[in-house]
Parts: structure tokens; C-alpha cells; sequence
């Protein structure tokens, strides 16, 4: 079973112009090659958790 993450975006503008696009795209007015471009002007960039980074937010939760 898979979830969903939370999609973060650069500001609020930025979620409601990739909503709107979403919606397009969901009905066909917009192709994927401009929807990936929506999701890179728009999301945030998610950095890899590395080990040491991970243990830190373990203890912290401790």
C-alpha cells in the first residue's frame, strides 16, 4: 500500500496556478509535457534523507 505525499509548493500563488493547470490537464486542455512543467515551476524540490539526517529527526522525536 502506497500513500500519497504532500505535494509542498513554492508559494500559495504557485498552488493555485498548478491547481488550476491540474484541472486542465485533467480535462484535456493541457498535454503532460506542460503539466511536468507546471510541477517544476510550481513544487518545491525534495533533497534525499540521508542516514545521519534521519537519525537526528529519531532522537529528536525521543
Amino acid at each position: 500500500m502506497t500513500t500519497k505525499a504532500k505535494k509542498k509548493f513554492r508559494s500559495t500563488i504557485a498552488e493555485a496556478a498548478h491547481e488550476i493547470a491540474s484541472g486542465l490537464h485533467r480535462i484535456g486542455l493541457i498535454n503532460a509535457k506542460t503539466m511536468r512543467e507546471f510541477d517544476a515551476a510550481c513544487l518545491t524540490t525534495i533533497e534525499p534523507l540521508t542516514v545521519s539526517k534521519s537519525s537526528r529527526c529519531a532522537s529528536a522525536k525521543a
